[in-house]
This record gives structure tokens, C-alpha cells and sequence, in this order.
């Protein structure tokens, strides 16, 4: 816990109390306050009413507020719609995600607790193509169950005629992090890694390579 008062709010009843924790949306803590012999728990803040009034202390509760499940999609504005479609028409169901929508200007894919979709560009963005380090999407990573998947992946899109950036290799990023890095037909920069166990979430590890030393850009 980490404390953030106490900060006076003068004389408040037990609504206020309530009020303030309903307001606190993402922080969790535990209300006390004192009066008389009666002790009110709110759940959201700690809260002790001293001889010259209401103090409210505010504690951070230790951990997150929710926890996702993994990335529901990811759309991407193609600037070659027919090109994008051909490639991805083959990649992702490679990777085993269904076709759920094909359309003259969707494409989109679901599996792996996860989803990728391209659309068609408006008429002026049209031959566009995607530059890496401006602004919006640096890269999109898949991730593979096993390692293996990751050498099986490069040969598909050698077949395919995606333009490599590296070959299969092993980075510091986390431990026995391996990955392929690859672009679509706009240039679009993606990647298929595979990371074992848990990753940077096992105790005591820290994220390595160009990550932790500001110089990673590509």
C-alpha cells in the first residue's frame, strides 16, 4: 500500500464517504472512519475523522484493477487491398485463425484469443504504404506455442514471398525470446516470436536488448 494523505475535506457524514469511494475508480482501499464507537467500511478509501474534522488518506491498492485476456483484435488499414488480402488470405489461416469476414474491403481472421483484419483504404490513401517510425503502428507480434513454429513460419513466408527483415535468431529481449521479422506488401512490419515459460512475468526478470537501454527503433 502506498499512502497519499491525509487531505482535510472538512466535516463530511458517512454519504460523502460513500460518495468519494464510488468516485475512485481505480483505486482500492479501505475506509475507517470513526465516530463515536462506529466504524464504517466502504471499500475504496481510509477515511478518519480526527478532533478537527474529516481527514481522507488514500491508499493504492497493491496489484491491478482488472486483468485483460488477451488482444481481442487488430485492424489495419491496407494500402494495396487486393495485395494484402492475397497475403494475409494465406498467412493467418497458416497460423490457424478462421476466416470470419471477407469482403471487397474487409479481410479478418479469429483464432489464438486473438484477431487480425485489413480493411481497404478511403480513395485518398490509396498506394500508400506504411512507414515505419511515423506515427501509429511500429509492428504487430503473433505469438507461437512452440519454438519450432517460429523456423516452420519462415519457410511459409519465403513460399509466400514476404520480404524478411531478420531470419529466425534469439534476442535478449526475455529470456529464449526467437522471432522472425517480416513485412506484408505495404511494408507493414510484423513478427511471429516465441517466448517459453513466463516470459518477462517470471520473478526476477527484467526485459533485455534494445528495450531496456532506449536504443531499440527497427
Amino acid at each position: 500500500m502506498v499512502s497519499h494523505g491525509p487531505v482535510s475535506f472538512g466535516q463530511r457524514g458517512p454519504d460523502f464517504i460513500n460518495f468519494l469511494c464510488r468516485m475512485s475508480t481505480s483505486i482500492g482501499c479501505r475506509n475507517m472512519v470513526s465516530t463515536s464507537s462506529k466504524t464504517f467500511d466502504t471499500g475504496a478509501q481510509t477515511l478518519v475523522e480526527r478532533t478537527n474534522g474529516l481527514f481522507v488518506e488514500l491508499v493504492i491498492a497493491e496489484g491491478p484493477s482488472m486483468e485483460i485476456n488477451g488482444v481481442a483484435h487488430t485492424f489495419i488499414t491496407a494500402g494495396n487491398f487486393a495485395a494484402a488480402r492475397a497475403f494475409y488470405g494465406q498467412l493467418l489461416p497458416f497460423m490457424g485463425l478462421a476466416i470470419v469476414a471477407d469482403t471487397v474491403n474487409t479481410f479478418y481472421c479469429v483464432g489464438g484469443r486473438t484477431g487480425f483484419g485489413i480493411h481497404a483504404p478511403t480513395e485518398e490513401y490509396a498506394g500508400q504504404r506504411f512507414r515505419q517510425g511515423s506515427v501509429g503502428l511500429h509492428h504487430h507480434c503473433f505469438r507461437a506455442r512452440e519454438r519450432a513454429d517460429i523456423d516452420e513460419a519462415y519457410d511459409f513466408l519465403l513460399k509466400i514471398g514476404a520480404r524478411i527483415v531478420h531470419a529466425p535468431r534469439e534476442d535478449s529481449f526475455a529470456p529464449g525470446y526467437y522471432s522472425v521479422l517480416f513485412e506484408d506488401p505495404d511494408g507493414t512490419r510484423l513478427e511471429i516470436n516465441h517466448v517459453p515459460g513466463k516470459g518477462l512475468l517470471a520473478p526476477g526478470t527484467e526485459i533485455g536488448g534494445g528495450y531496456a537501454d532506449g536504443t531499440q527503433n527497427g
